[in-house]
């Protein structure tokens, strides 16, 4: 019996050049606001092959760094990363080009954009804010007194902009008791402040909050100053424009015993990294002295030990009689 078995044709696999990529991604060490004309900019370049043949003689070009580096060979699958350091001297704009060659020698290429703002350092400055209070605890009707400080950080620059200092709370919480110039409404006290320049040293704005008789007890109050320039010159470090400072509501005056970290730690913002200004006199919620170990008045322990004392004397008189 005669069986016929039917055969396939196989065809040969014929690869094209879009088997062989290359994928480049380009990252600079650089922050979002941008950096000053003629600084250093590192970057990283990174490529992958992510095709289906492997690249040889993988060379790195840019237009602002200049020969990156080579690469002998990516299989598939495979990653890389070259790093290159240039100095930015023009618009920030710049191109990658890497090329290299699949099993036929046919030549791959990809490219990417990549972009970095520059400024010119007369044209920017830079502001910072920090706020300390010598509080930490206050009852409904106590004052607190805030001091707002704003330095001038800047390298360099010509004239100093217009400032505007923001400081926001809870007006359930709080009512302002002198707000030193600024314009208070709707839970904001605003002041426009003249600029200054870095030599000029650093400027104060304290202003005082009375906390209200129906702040219930338990309740923090937090309240946070952001300065920004009004001109058309910016900031180029506007994350150090913004500090706060917490109070927590209590019912009464609480006393604490002596060296207690209560009534020893002042309360200031972990922002203020100037470590020029002193962290103000911590204000406890009580004045006097007291005992150690007992909360006791010092003056009344006295009085006390002075009435026993008289007190034995004269049942001693007595018995005498």
């Amino acid at each position: 019996m005669l069986c016929l078995i039917p055969t396939m044709a196989v065809a040969d696999t014929q690869f094209t050049r879009t088997d062989a990529v290359l994928e480049l991604t380009v990252a600079p060490d650089a922050p979002p606001e941008g950096v000053r004309w003629g600084s250093e900019v590192r970057y990283e370049f990174h490529l992958a092959n992510t095709g289906s043949l492997p690249v040889t003689q993988i060379a790195v070009s840019d237009t602002l760094c200049g020969d990156v580096g080579t690469v002998t060979t990516l299989n598939p699958g495979q990653k890389t990363v070259l790093y290159a350091t240039c100095v930015i001297t023009g618009t920030g704009a710049g191109q990658t080009t890497v090329t290299g060659l699949d099993p036929d020698s046919l030549e791959v290429v990809a490219t990417a954009d990549h972009m970095v703002e520059v400024y010119i350092a007369h044209d920017w400055l830079d502001y910072s804010v920090s706020k300390r209070t010598g509080f930490n605890h206050a009852a409904p009707g106590d004052v607190v007194t805030f001091v707002v400080t704003i330095r001038n950080v800047s390298d360099e620059g010509g004239e100093p902009e217009e400032l505007e200092l923001v400081d926001t709370f809870d007006p359930s919480l709080a009512s302002v008791d002198s707000a030193s110039g600024g314009v208070v409404g709707n839970g904001k006290i605003v002041w426009r402040l003249d600029g200054f320049a870095a030599e000029d040293g650093p400027r104060t704005v304290e202003y005082r909050l009375r906390i209200s008789d129906t702040a219930p007890s338990g309740r923090t109050l937090r309240n946070v100053a952001k300065l920004g320039v009004v001109g058309e010159r910016n900031d180029i470090a506007p994350q150090d424009n913004v500090s706060s400072a917490s109070i927590s509501i209590v019912p009464t005056a609480e006393e604490y015993l002596p060296f207690s970290p209560e009534s020893e730690t002042p309360v200031s913002d972990a922002s203020d990294s100037g470590g020029s200004d002193s962290p103000g006199d911590q204000v406890s919620a009580t004045d006097g002295s007291f005992l150690p170990f007992t909360g006791m008045p010092l003056v009344a322990a006295l009085i006390a030990l002075i009435c026993t004392s008289v007190g034995a004397l004269l049942r001693i008189v007595s018995h005498r009689i």
